[in-house]
């Protein structure tokens, strides 16, 4: 966990695509994608109250490019060229990726909620 959570990011450096058809990772994947939706929305409407802008998530969803992909997004490289095709055989696995992804290309908040999710599904718990 501790190479995940400080060097992961370095040896296996994340690369953003063009738009593509593909599966989704990182925060635009379960399970992160649920928790990190409504913080937005909430600062959002804190801003609006005060009359302050404030920047949101990106409304493109990061994919792992793939022509059988179900969600069209800006194409981001897995880990591993096989990650694709074997998320796509193991839900577990594909949430493991994802979460790893969002390690890699995160900001502090979703680093941090990505390693404790991921912690948690390695201990089984």
């Amino acid at each position: 966990m501790e190479f995940i959570e400080h060097g992961l990011r370095y040896v296996f450096i994340s690369t953003r695509g063009e738009i593509t058809r593909g599966f989704p990772t990182a925060f635009s994947a379960a399970p992160l994608a649920e928790r990190l939706s409504t913080v937005p929305l909430l600062m959002r409407a804190a801003a609006n109250a005060a009359g302050t802008p404030v920047a949101s998530q990106p409304e493109i969803p990061l994919v792992w490019p793939h022509p059988e992909g179900t969600v069209r997004g800006e194409g981001f490289e897995p880990l591993y060229p096989s990650a694709v095709e074997a998320s796509r055989q193991d839900a577990k696995l594909y949430e493991c990726l994802a979460l790893v992804d969002a390690i890699r290309i995160g900001r502090a908040r979703e680093r941090k909620l990505a390693l404790d999710l991921l912690a948690q599904r390695l201990r089984g718990t």
